[in-house]
């Protein structure tokens, strides 16, 4: 077998094969032209429209999560430049085209979803259907709430020590910069402050602030620190005086107490202290202005004006022993006095002994005698003046002085001879006093003693005298 040959002839028959085919596939794709321009043409003479175009539908969606409240009538749809209805079907004809929308509050973002690309763009084929999708969701908007503190008298508060609340919440702090930044649904807001003591607060726009979606709003609060309030400089002062210094025991006595407000401001609830010492019982009370309560001492006198003066006077009656001091003492009460020193003021009175009762004068025409009492004598004094005659007894008897002193006789002219009395105790008892003799109680010694040693230094002092009275003649004598 003669193969060359062989495979020649399957070569050939290959080719004839494959050329066979093309012509097929050729002889089709022209009735398959011929076909398409035939049913052209029959439709055209059947006015049957030919498929150009594609559907579109634009649907819009609103969310309203962050107090938005827009919806879909209030944006406006576009395919390229013809306005759509959202969820109405739409032809096109073929192309690439620009999905948007116009508009709207603000504060919405748009996102697109379906068939349209990301950033809205669609390409329309004959025949085909689309859907596109326009979602528009609110944003929240943000809050600034500032605060400003200052300190130019003395204050050391910082942002952080104050706080703010939003619509009557709960207290936020501020932060140490003096900014919170706050994200919030649209709406009206007001912010407070809670007051801090020795601060000024000063609000600039914090009042229904509106907040829109998206948006921005800022309030600022200011505070400034207060200035200390100058104390009242009032100076008050008292003064105080009786009108007897030394009454006797049973009597009534008035106290004077007067209130001034030297200035030079008011002074406000002004109350004075005059509680009546022991050995004073109170009578009576007067004032001015405001009442006296004698229970506790308080003289109430209320508010005094600059220049104004108030009088309390106090009677009371004086109770105690002869020689007794009795301080009273008065006091202004005042919070706040320029001069402390005059705010106080005392008096005092000593309890006088009572005067001695009167003697009684005795009748000239009689001569008493009283007897002396137990272990008592009578002595028998003649007095005169000088070395005879009657007259004055001589200052320098020391029992005259004594007498003086102690008011047991009354000083002066004592005619005749007086029977004095020598006490037995150092009281004297006073029996009387007439023109002749009076009877005296003695001490109970031996009056001839007495007696004898009166007349030896009566004669001893009229020696000494002589004797000088001759030493002076005889010095004369000599100078001459």
């Amino acid at each position: 077998m003669n193969y060359p040959a062989f495979e020649t002839y399957l070569k050939n028959q290959k080719e004839q094969a494959r050329k066979r085919t093309l012509a097929v596939i050729a002889m089709f794709a022209l009735v398959g032209i011929f076909a398409s321009q035939f049913l052209n043409i029959i439709n055209v003479l059947a006015c049957r429209p030919v498929v150009t175009q594609g559907i579109l539908t634009v649907t819009k969606v609103v969310k309203n999560d962050n107090g938005g409240t827009a919806g879909v009538s209030d944006f406006t749809l576009y395919v390229g430049q013809t306005q759509v209805t959202s969820g109405v079907n739409n032809y096109f004809d073929e192309g690439t085209y620009m999905i948007s929308e116009s508009g709207g509050p603000d504060g919405y973002h748009a996102t697109f979803s379906g068939d349209c690309c990301l950033n809205g763009n669609l390409t329309i084929e004959a025949g085909e259907s689309y859907a596109c999708t326009i979602t528009n969701d609110d944003q929240p908007g943000t809050l600034h709430v500032k605060k400003i503190v200052v300190n130019d008298n003395n204050g050391v508060k910082q942002p952080q020590d104050f706080s703010f609340s939003i619509n009557g919440g709960d207290a936020i702090a501020f932060e140490s910069d003096g900014q919170n930044d706050l994200t919030l649904d649209a709406g009206i807001y007001n912010i407070s402050e809670t007051a801090v003591s020795g601060y000024t607060s000063d609000y600039n726009n914090c009042s229904n602030i509106e907040i829109i979606n998206g948006g921005e709003a800022s309030c600022t609060i200011t505070n400034n620190d207060i200035a200390p309030t100058p104390l009242p400089q009032a100076d008050m002062s008292v003064q105080k005086s009786v009108d007897s210094q030394n009454p006797q025991s049973g009597q009534t006595v008035s106290f004077t107490i007067v209130a001034t407000n030297l200035g030079p401001d008011s002074a406000a609830s002004i109350q004075l202290n005059d509680l009546l010492p022991s050995g004073l019982t109170f009578v009576s009370a007067s004032s001015t202005k405001g009442m006296y309560d004698s229970a506790i001492g308080i003289w109430s006198i209320g508010d005094m004006v600059k220049d104004e003066t108030e009088t309390l006077k106090l009677e009371s009656t004086v109770n105690g022993e002869p020689g007794t001091i009795i301080v009273n003492n008065a006091a202004i009460n005042i919070d706040i006095d320029s001069i402390i020193s005059n705010n106080t003021a005392s008096t005092s009175l000593t309890i006088a002994s009572p005067p001695p009762s009167p003697s009684a004068e005795p009748n000239p025409t009689e001569t008493p005698s009283p007897a002396p009492g137990p272990g008592s004598s009578v002595v028998t004094v003649t007095t005169g003046g000088g070395r005879g005659g009657n007259g004055p007894l001589p200052e320098s008897n020391a029992y005259e002085n004594w007498l003086k002193q102690n008011q047991a006789i009354p000083v002066g002219q004592v005619a005749g001879t007086s029977t004095l009395p020598v006490p037995i105790s150092p009281t004297p008892v006073v029996q009387g006093e007439v023109k002749g003799v009076s009877s005296l109680p003695a001490t109970g010694f031996d009056l001839t003693e007495v007696i004898a040693l009166v007349t030896i230094l009566l004669s001893i002092s009229i020696t000494l005298l002589l004797i000088r009275q001759e030493l002076s003649l005889s010095k004369l004598t000599q100078q001459n």
